[in-house]
């Protein structure tokens, strides 16, 4: 029987390793904002739906996100 009603906080961290120096170049392009979280996300999105399923919960499948929308979005919420 699925148990229903329930939470999920997490926290997730994903690291990436570059052999290059990290400047504010770097910090301002799209690869730290855009491209590293739309690598991640489909890791963490079957992660937490397979965790919530071994778990004996009914699976949360989270919608996909479009990175590029989003921070395009925020841009002009700062403006």
């Amino acid at each position: 029987q699925l148990k229903e009603g329930y939470i999920v906080k997490i926290v997730y961290l994903s690291e990436f390793e570059t052999n290059q120096p990290i400047d504010d170049d770097f910090r301002n392009s799209n690869f730290p904002k855009v491209n590293a979280p739309a690598i991640v996300f489909p890791f963490f999105r079957a992660f937490i739906s397979t965790f919530l399923l071994n778990a004996g919960y009914e699976p949360i499948i989270l919608p996909s996100i479009n990175f590029t929308k989003l921070i395009a979005t925020s841009s002009q919420v700062e403006e």
